[in-house]
């Protein structure tokens, strides 16, 4: 583990999608409600901890941010950041009701 390493510390948003959408796959089929916490603790963590998810910060969605601080690294205004952001806000509401295009 290497928290500023590229690979090996920093957290991805769509990795941690990756596993978040698994887990919750994986506990409906299986009925194991324990992956199903998990993911549910992996959203919170990545939310709660991470720079520029909450208002009214401003920051840029980056990259990737620091796992322990969730400070910002790497490319800022990163669109698979700011892709899988609305797809975690859009996850558990009806898309029909809440797009309006």
């Amino acid at each position: 583990y290497n928290e500023r390493g590229y690979w090996t510390g920093p957290t991805w948003l769509d990795q941690s999608w990756f596993a978040y959408t698994g887990l919750r796959t994986y506990s409906a089929r299986q009925g194991a409600e324990s992956l199903g916490d998990l993911a549910q603790q992996i959203k919170r963590r990545v939310f709660n901890v991470g720079v520029g998810f909450r208002a009214p910060d401003t920051t840029p969605l980056n990259e990737h941010y620091d796992a322990e601080t969730g400070e910002p690294l790497g490319a800022t205004h990163f669109s698979w950041t700011a892709a899988h952001t609305l797809m975690w806000l859009l996850d558990n509401h009806d898309a029909q009701q809440t797009l309006m295009f």
